[in-house]
């Protein structure tokens, strides 16, 4: 009889991003600035969601992105200028999460977490990209030698 395979398909989802973390949210494609957005990711891993207050809920599927990496600056001067009153904008690089997403390699659209602290914007980009480390291990066969 075959040895039964055990797939665990869980990644290990930290406890920081499922209780979510206040973040500004922008993209280059508006010129506004969400503050004080509320981030999460559900317990499985699935999705990456935001509230801002007022407004409804937007929900990404993890599936659709494609990494979490730090960031330069805003390009646009008025998002810019507004992050600079509520930090240090020698740290605003450290502190910003660029997020890029997309169905295909054509349709590729970001936007920018800002966190409030250096520490929980690391804590979240290597936690995103944990994730992503998961589901590719996840989805090779216990068979397959490719790296």
């Amino acid at each position: 009889m075959a040895k039964e395979f055990q797939f665990n398909w869980r990644p290990n989802v930290p406890t920081l991003l499922q209780h979510g973390s206040i973040f500004d949210r922008y993209d280059d494609e508006s010129t506004s600035l969400e503050v004080n957005a509320l981030v999460k990711i559900d317990e499985y891993g699935f999705f990456l969601y935001w509230l801002v207050e007022s407004r409804d809920a937007v929900v990404l599927d993890m599936g659709q992105i494609w990494e979490a990496r730090p960031s330069g600056l805003p390009k646009d001067g008025r998002i810019l200028f507004e992050l600079e009153q509520k930090g240090p904008r020698e740290t605003l690089e450290e502190r910003t999460i660029w997020i890029t997403h997309g169905q295909d390699l054509v349709n590729v659209q970001s936007f920018y977490l800002v966190a409030e602290s250096v520490e929980v914007a690391k804590a979240w980009r290597i936690g995103i990209n944990e994730i992503f480390a998961t589901f590719e291990d996840s989805s090779r066969l216990p068979d397959d030698k490719s790296p």
